[in-house]
């Protein structure tokens, strides 16, 4: 069976949209109030926070919040298409106790009410090229530059680059909707099954 390993937070979960303005309260009340500073970054990297500034608004928004997030548009019937023709959809991130509690209960518990599919969650993955070998997963989607090209540069397994932005990577699929991601795997399959 053909895997696939997709991230969480702003590939499924639509996370820094939803905790945008929550954040830039938080940079107004506690932080420094220079607002974004990098809009190509996701949240918290967005900001020029502290290490101690992000564990604040991580224990005080992020965890309170967690499992409010809507789901990216179109990600919950993408993956249950994918299930249905016979991919084993694996959940790899890199939530972890440092930034909320119960890590893998709250996450699991988020995608069961999302009424998202998945035949295995991994959190507390800081690195994903490891788990992407030790899976053997065909395909891998994150919204991390860095965790991308290090598994485009390192694994045969065919990335997937969720991103809105305009990107130029050589090696990377940059793809910003979760029907365009359906589409893609399904030519890849067509390709392959000549």
């Amino acid at each position: 069976m053909e895997k696939i390993l997709v991230d969480i937070d702003d590939t499924v979960a639509d996370t820094s949209k939803y905790l945008m303005d929550y954040a830039i309260n938080f940079d107004k009340e506690h932080v420094n109030g220079e607002g974004i500073v990098d809009e190509t970054m996701n949240l918290p990297r967005c900001f020029n926070w502290s290490g101690e500034d992000t564990k604040l608004f991580l224990d005080t928004v992020f965890d309170i919040h967690v499992e409010e997030i809507p789901v990216v548009p179109g990600s919950v019937e993408a993956i249950e298409k994918l299930k249905s023709l016979g991919y084993e959809i694996i959940f790899v991130s890199s939530r972890n106790e440092k930034q909320m509690k119960r890590p893998y209960e709250r996450t699991y518990a988020w995608l069961k009410k999302s009424n998202i599919y998945f035949d295995k969650l991994l959190v507390e993955i800081k690195y994903k090229g490891p788990i992407v070998e030790e899976e053997n997963a065909t395909f891998f989607i994150d919204d991390s530059v860095g965790q991308t090209t290090f598994v485009a540069d390192n694994y045969d397994t065919d990335v997937i680059l969720f991103s809105k932005r305009n990107i130029d990577h050589n090696n990377i699929n940059v793809i910003g909707s979760w029907n365009e991601i359906f589409n893609y795997i399904m030519n890849k399959k067509r390709l392959n099954k000549q």
